[in-house]
Parts: C-alpha cells; structure tokens; sequence
C-alpha cells in the first residue's frame, strides 16, 4: 500500500508542477522589460491545496463506485478554482482507487465542497467505500 501511495502521490505531484509552471509562466516580464503588476495578495494567505483521497471498495462495489467517482471528477473539474482533479486506480489492488485533487485556494474547496455534485455523489461514494483524505498546502 505504501509504495502505491508513494507511486500515486508522484503522479499528483507532477500534476501539481505542470500547474505551478503554467502560473509561473503568467509572471514574466512585459516586452518593456517591466515586471507585469500583480495583485497585492499575501502569498502565505493564498496557499494552493491538494487533496489525496484514498478509497477501498469492495469488487461488488467497484463498478458503481468508479461511475460515481468519474461523474465527480467530471463536474469537480468545471468547478472555479480547480486545477486539477483526477481518479486514478491502483495498477496492482483493485480494491484501491485516488481522487487526487489540486485547489487554487481555501475557498475555492469549500465553494466545491457546498456544490450540488459534490453533496449529492461524495455521501454515494462513502457509503461504496471507505475514504481516507491527505490535505497538503503549498
């Protein structure tokens, strides 16, 4: 379990850098040779957050779960502030599967976390499976 968690976990890092790169990139110099003005914003405020959410399922379970799990990842990934949200499966358990989920900020997870989809699948999902949630900031 451990080094599924430790493979899963690069994967979702990846995800993380190629995003942060793409941020970085909004940064750069003007043709003047200005920096471009930027929001006065404490970054120590501002941190991006990334869930990893482990789920057990049973075989008789599974195939709902995982309709379940996609149709959250396919609206979670319209929602404002999502960078990324992705459901990956286990290569070697088929019993275990990862929401991993990247958020601009705090409050764009809590205004996911009030949305009509994500109340109405996540408490399915629960009662398919066993969740565990690892919370990151960065």
């Amino acid at each position: 379990m451990k080094r599924i968690r430790l493979m899963l976990w690069g994967m979702c890092m990846v995800l993380a850098l190629s995003a942060c790169a793409s941020n970085e990139n909004a940064d750069k110099n003007t043709p003047d040779g200005q920096k471009e003005q930027e929001q006065v914003i404490n970054k120590s405020e501002k941190k991006m957050i990334r869930l990893n959410v482990f789920i057990q399922v049973d075989e008789k379970n599974r195939a709902e779960l995982v309709a379940a799990a996609k149709e959250l990842v396919a609206a979670s990934q319209k929602d404002s502030g999502c960078i990324s949200y992705d459901l990956f499966e286990s290569a070697t358990r088929p019993d275990v599967l990862m929401i991993c989920e990247t958020w601009k900020d705090d409050e764009s997870l809590s205004a996911h976390s009030q949305a009509p989809h994500f109340t109405r699948l996540v408490p399915k999902i629960e009662s398919l499976g066993t969740m565990k949630t690892e919370r990151f900031e960065f």
